[in-house]
């Protein structure tokens, strides 16, 4: 995925599309069990573009209240993951 990254923005190149969103929610589930140490440049900037969209950004406002407290239960730690700001 890197050497895709590293050639066009987006997976499918220059449009997002529905493999972006596939691949964004496997980041962010590696990101908060702290593997995100070993992403590449590419997929670190990538991950940031993902997280700077508005449509993230409105998901993100909708995650269940619960979410944290079963992040803690199952053993996830988000101060694990990846800073992008």
């Amino acid at each position: 995925m890197s050497w895709r990254l590293e050639e066009v923005p987006d997976l499918a190149g220059e449009a997002f599309t529905a493999a972006d969103i596939s691949v964004c929610y496997a980041l962010e589930l590696a990101s908060a069990v702290g593997a995100c140490e070993e992403y590449s440049a590419a997929v670190k900037s990538y991950l940031e573009r993902l997280r700077d969209r508005e449509a993230f950004q409105r998901a993100r406002k909708k995650i269940h209240p619960a979410q944290p407290e079963l992040k803690r239960r199952i053993g996830i730690h988000p101060e694990k993951r990846l800073q992008s700001r």
